[in-house]
């Protein structure tokens, strides 16, 4: 299975309104301490925390999931583009 995204892809989208609108979807994701994260959004153990899980099925770089984590802001995926390159 091949990721979802690679390093260097542009990603876009409309911020949701309240988190919780965005669960289940891929996401730029932005935590509490202004950290930026492109997973998808599921729900977390607790009030107003939210588990981030990988989209790349055998992540290197980072975490494959991160647990309870306050989140300010998610912005479902709506398109992504790969660069393009001149020779």
């Amino acid at each position: 299975m091949q990721s979802f995204l690679d390093p260097g892809d542009y990603v876009g989208g409309i911020p949701s309104k309240r988190p919780e609108q965005a669960i289940g979807y891929n996401c730029i994701i932005i935590d509490k301490k202004c950290n930026y994260y492109v997973s998808r959004l599921e729900t977390g153990d607790f009030d107003n925390h939210y588990h981030l899980k990988s989209l790349n099925p055998t992540p290197v770089a980072v975490k494959k999931h991160i647990e309870n984590i306050k989140i300010e802001l998610a912005v479902p995926i709506i398109w992504n583009r790969k660069p393009t390159f001149k020779n």
